[in-house]
């Protein structure tokens, strides 16, 4: 089943935590996937845990977590109706990847990113590099980690961290 980009908005939320920002998607009805490091923290303060689906403040609290990947799940008491189901597979290079999220502090609405995959990597929590037009490298895009990749119509990973001008991400395979 191929992943619509109405589908991916539906499914993506902002995350803020004290004074940081992420991106998280639902990949159940109360399941959200993102990245760890967004609460990074000697003692997280659930109550700190904002996350926002159109606008409308929701609460979460952190399920599992899989810090030597930098992942994390958060469980939601409301059900969203629409999310997206992970896929474990080979990365390839030159292969064309989409996401949307909330790169920075303050906005309502999601942006878009898309370009194409870059290399793997080796010896990092993230193993592959997206490239893309949309980022600057003078820009601070940390709000997008938590982000889904999309590539063909399937979740292949999370975005982790931007790497200059290309987005440093950790697949579903890798994960798994």
């Amino acid at each position: 089943e191929i992943i619509q980009p109405s589908q991916i908005l539906e499914s993506t939320v902002k995350i803020t935590y004290k004074n940081r920002q992420g991106t998280g998607f639902y990949i159940s009805d109360k399941l959200i996937f993102t990245a760890y490091h967004t609460f990074l923290d000697i003692e997280i303060d659930e109550n700190e845990i904002k996350i926002f689906k159109d606008d409308i403040e929701i609460s979460g609290s952190i399920t599992i977590i899989g810090p030597d990947l930098d992942v994390c799940l958060i469980e939601t008491k409301e059900i969203n109706e629409s999310s997206l189901k992970l896929c474990s597979t080979n990365i390839t290079i030159n292969e064309s990847w989409e996401t949307f999220g909330f790169p920075f502090q303050g906005e309502q609405k999601a942006v878009k990113f898309f370009g194409e995959i870059s290399h793997d990597i080796q010896g990092e929590k993230y193993d592959f590099v997206l490239n893309s037009e949309g980022v600057d490298l003078n820009v601070d895009y940390s709000g997008l980690s938590g982000a889904p990749v999309i590539s063909n119509g399937n979740v292949i990973g999370l975005i982790l961290k931007q790497i200059d001008n290309n987005l440093g991400a950790i697949s579903i395979n890798k994960i798994e």
